[in-house]
């Protein structure tokens, strides 16, 4: 596969890097392997034609001897194992090129966005926030989400406990697995209730 990638390199031919191996198997293995896919078989049964695996039978074969036909037979059957092993390798091989290799894909950097405004609406069934920008881009819509992150007055919240006239600030982060998510805080002034006990004349002015 190595050397397939390469635009300007090919697999060896299988006679100049090892030896031992018939001319016709090696035949064969170079055109399965050939880079130009237009030189490689169509069928098994292509290949194996060209493997010769059927022996002729002829009336000089019948009056071989028996030791003759024996070695005919291992010949035979090497070639046979050696056929099988190859397409073998070959069927392994285009699987583990195709089959997906679990790894999620890298997730696409979102769009940065940082929205600056005022609060006009809350729709909590939707999970969804109206902003008026103060850019005068005219209002945005937010939805959401359950692991966004909402701040009132520097202070976790959820969305309900927003206000319409809260000001807002959204940004778009990135948890720890690259996710985005959505910062958004919200400020409004302090409201303080209480009863006054009482004056004291001395530091009154």
């Amino acid at each position: 596969m190595m050397w397939h990638a390469a635009a300007d390199r090919r697999l060896p031919p299988v006679a100049s890097v090892l030896d031992g191996v018939p001319d016709d198997l090696a035949r064969v293995i170079d055109r399965l392997t050939a880079k130009d896919q237009s030189q490689r078989y169509r069928t098994a049964e292509q290949a194996l034609a060209d493997l010769g695996t059927a022996p002729p039978i002829t009336g000089d074969a019948a009056a071989d001897d028996e030791d003759a036909a024996a070695q005919r037979r291992q010949k035979f059957q090497r070639r046979m194992v050696a056929s099988l092993a190859l397409f073998a390798s070959v069927l392994v091989s285009t699987i583990i090129a195709v089959m997906p290799t679990g790894k999620k894909a890298t997730p696409t950097p979102a769009e940065p966005m940082a929205v600056r405004g005022v609060v006009r609406m809350l729709i909590p069934d939707r999970q969804t926030l109206i902003v008026e920008q103060a850019s005068s881009a005219g209002p945005k819509e937010i939805v959401v989400r359950s692991d966004d992150r909402i701040y009132l007055n520097d202070k976790a919240s959820l969305l309900r406990e927003l206000r319409e006239a809260d000001q807002v600030t959204v940004q778009t982060l990135r948890d720890e697995q690259g996710r985005p998510l959505l910062e958004i805080q919200a400020s409004r002034p302090r409201e303080d209730r209480g009863t006054i006990a009482g004056v004291n004349p001395m530091t009154a002015s």
